[in-house]
């Protein structure tokens, strides 16, 4: 209790020593040395794993969680690299009662490995497109296949190939 709670009397409790997840307050009331939680409304959910957050890194969807405990109200940085090897910079998460959001990030695609040069270091620029023929996949094939770097991968599109 914050504060010596009298007979009949109502008295605050930390949210947290209940639950090390919450914050805030929550409201009890004493009868004969015996404490009765009242109200835990003001008890705030802190975001931890188990609280996921939905992030699109140019048109790719990904999913991610905090990676450590925000307490309510608070905001917290982490690697994009914690999304998708394929990123630098940083996302900014915040917590609201347990439901975290993206408040911010700055993520920047990294090159991708080049597939057509021996040299392992030749990377291609990220947001680079090329096209090669379908019949590299079958000879029955025909159209294009178009190759882009997006988040340090190659991306393959085999909808042109008929």
């Amino acid at each position: 209790l914050n504060h010596n709670t009298s007979h009949l009397g109502q008295g605050e409790a930390s949210c947290n020593g209940a639950n090390p997840m919450t914050t805030g307050n929550f409201t009890v009331s004493c009868y004969a040395n015996a404490l009765t939680v009242v109200d835990t409304s003001t008890c705030l959910k802190s975001c931890n794993s188990s609280s996921s957050v939905d992030i699109q890194f140019h048109g790719y969807d990904y999913t991610t969680v905090p990676v450590s405990i925000l307490v309510h109200g608070s905001n917290g940085s982490q690697s994009c690299s914690t999304v998708s090897t394929g990123y630098t910079g940083t996302i900014e998460l915040m917590c609201n009662d347990g439901v975290t959001s993206v408040a911010n990030h700055s993520c920047v695609q990294k090159p991708c490995p080049d597939p057509e040069s021996d040299d392992e270091n030749a990377t291609v620029a990220a947001g680079y497109s090329w096209t090669k023929d379908c019949q590299t996949l079958s000879t029955s094939l025909v159209g294009e296949i178009v190759l882009t770097c997006t988040g340090g991968q190659i991306r393959t599109n085999i909808t042109g190939c008929g």
